[in-house]
């Protein structure tokens, strides 16, 4: 009877899905009109690429949307935190080109409200508009209105997209040379500050695109969605495989409902209560050889590995981040730490890349400071910096601890769990 017990316990377990925070919808709606031309190759190279490569949680949906005379969805992609996932989509995208002649802002904004509302409700969604402002309908558009109509209709959008899971960010790029030279006499060009509009009555936020420096551009949006993550928690773990077929420049992506393949379920859980069976009929034979093994490697390992995984976290900021805070680090190597770019990354208070790095030697971790006026109460490296406060304090005086431990993986625990039970039961 006990053993029945132990094999559905472990049963519940192996069945049960691992969670690494909510998964989101991220919807860009990017301008293609021909004066974003001067932006959109690093837009996709590099802002849209970094968000994808740091902030993407297996499980995800990304929703490319793209509007000029008129907008469409571009693709419906599903990231799985691989370097050439992310690669695949950044190429496809790249097939865009912004050469259209007119902008239709409006229908744009009202495409993006329906699309977005469109998606189940019960997943958080960031969604982002990449645009220069600019309205400018072809001919036969039904927004070609007075500068006062199209104000009323963008506050009314604007007002729709407030909603309590979604988090709407504008990205304002800078006008293109011929818009910038024909602002003063162009009636096109003279509605420029429908983003403002757009931003009050929605509650956003404009953040000013900056070529220079692409971490300014993401920071504020990548402190966003770990509070996303974790204020949005859903009973929905549907998982979908992807597959994906391509027409021309367009890219159309179908969903499988996994759910259906019952067989592939059924098979599976077999085959893992025939392991777990196996397992327990030789517990006794082999769980004291095993502990003594395991032991060994690991302090062989600790002492004399390659490399280890550590994981930091910063009091009060999300952890809920995926693995975005989770990094091996070899030997006689190190880790960089701060906002933008580094491998550990702050985003709860802003500071810049590069502030401090963590060094291993093989047998111990060392915090060293790079930048020290950020670190006004150390007067030095910490040595054995694990499950060690160390304090931070940013420009504007906001302070923050910064911890760092040995990093388990959900696996390892589970295997833990594991071999407690086998000794609980011997």
């Amino acid at each position: 009877m006990r053993l029945f017990f132990i094999i559905v316990f472990l049963c519940i377990i192996v069945s049960s899905p691992l969670s690494f925070g909510e998964n989101i919808d991220l919807i860009v709606m990017v301008d293609i009109s021909a004066s974003m031309d001067a932006y959109f190759n690093e837009v996709v190279s590099y802002f849209i690429n970094d968000l994808l490569s740091n902030n993407i949680n297996s499980g995800d949906n990304f929703y490319f949307l793209i509007f000029s005379s008129r907008s469409e969805q571009y693709g419906m992609f599903k990231i799985d935190n691989e370097p050439e996932s992310v690669e695949g989509v950044i190429n496809k995208i790249k097939l865009v080109q912004p050469i259209a002649l007119y902008t239709d802002f409006v229908e744009a904004l009202q495409s993006l409200y329906d699309f977005s509302n469109s998606l189940p409700q019960e997943r958080p969604k960031l969604i982002l508009l990449l645009t220069d402002g600019i309205h400018d309908p072809p001919p036969e558009s039904k927004y070609n209105l007075e500068s006062r109509e199209i104000e009323i209709l963008i506050g009314q959008i604007g007002q729709k997209m407030r909603k309590d899971n979604w988090v709407f960010k504008i990205i304002k790029f800078p006008l293109g040379i011929n818009e910038a030279a024909n602002s003063n006499n162009s009636e096109s060009s003279t509605n420029n500050n429908y983003l403002d509009v757009l931003a009050d009555n929605s509650e956003s936020e404009i953040i000013e695109y900056n070529s220079d420096s692409q971490e300014d551009n993401l920071t504020e949006i990548e402190s966003e969605i770990p509070e996303l993550r974790n204020d949005n928690i859903t009973s929905d773990n549907t998982t979908n495989d992807i597959v994906a077929s391509e027409t021309g420049e367009n890219v159309t992506i179908y969903l499988i409902d996994l759910s259906k393949n019952l067989l592939l379920y059924i098979i599976i859980a077999v085959l893992a209560i025939a392991l777990i069976i196996v397992l327990l009929i030789y517990r006794t034979k082999s769980s004291g050889n095993i502990d003594r093994a395991v032991k060994k490697t690991a302090n062989k390992k600790k002492i004399e590995g390659k490399s280890q995984q550590i994981e930091m976290r910063v009091k009060m900021q999300n952890p809920k981040i995926g693995y975005r805070n989770i990094h091996q680090i070899g030997r006689d190597n190190y880790k960089s730490i701060g906002g933008g770019k580094s491998a550990f990354l702050i985003f709860f208070i802003k500071f810049p890349s590069h502030i401090a790095e963590v060094h291993w030697n093989g047998k111990d971790f060392t915090f060293v400071p790079v930048r020290t006026d950020f670190f006004p109460e150390l007067k030095g490296p910490v040595k054995k910096c694990l499950n060690k406060n160390i304090p931070a304090l940013s420009k504007k005086g906001h302070s923050i601890t910064i911890n760092f431990f040995e990093y388990i993986s959900p696996l390892d625990k589970i295997n833990n769990i594991f071999n407690k039970v086998i000794h609980s039961y011997n």
